[in-house]
């Protein structure tokens, strides 16, 4: 039981930045069955990242040094230019390919760190790993949906809330690495 509790507490705080992401892009005008994908894909992110990071504890301790701060800031950093270059016509229409697959990596890279942690304690990953989708999945549905609302009220200046929000983030993150 406590370890439910532990894995609960930290699939919530796994996934406050997907869910801060997620009110972001949930103001760009997303199609339903888009936003279902995308949470789909944060929620397997979720799962598959802290298995990886469980299952490779040993070769990431003894032979990279991987500075997950520095690539999310990164992976932030594209997004938001991605946000500033797209066309509004296709802005309304739906995210790419690659632009949902660098969003639910950029909100699950933290995982793959709590995977090696729980590798390093000898956790039931599965467990883990099936608390942490399962949140990350309902945090990113709710974020889109608070943003679509949001978009609702504010129209075209959430475009540009989202794109500042995000160069912040990617800032934070980046100085962070350093």
């Amino acid at each position: 039981m406590n370890s439910i509790r532990l894995f609960l507490f930290l699939g919530i705080g796994l996934s406050m930045d997907t869910f801060s992401l997620s009110i972001i892009y949930g103001t760009n005008s997303i199609r339903k069955s888009t936003r279902f994908l995308l949470s789909i894909l944060v929620g397997s992110f979720h799962f598959f990242m802290p298995i990886l990071g469980f299952v490779t504890t040993s070769f990431l301790t003894k032979n990279i040094n991987i500075n997950a701060d520095l690539v999310t800031g990164i992976i932030f950093l594209i997004l938001g230019v991605d946000m500033i270059v797209k066309d509004e016509e296709e802005k309304n229409n739906n995210l790419g390919v690659l632009e949902a697959l660098l969003f639910s990596l950029s909100v699950s890279l933290d995982s793959l760190s709590i995977g090696v942690a729980l590798g390093l304690q000898k956790e039931n990953i599965i467990l883990a790993s099936i608390i942490f989708s399962v949140c990350s999945f309902l945090f990113t549905v709710l974020g889109l949906s608070i943003g679509k609302r949001i978009r609702e009220k504010l129209t075209n200046k959430t475009n540009l809330l989202g794109v500042i929000i995000l160069f912040f983030l990617a800032l934070k993150y980046i100085i962070k690495s350093i």
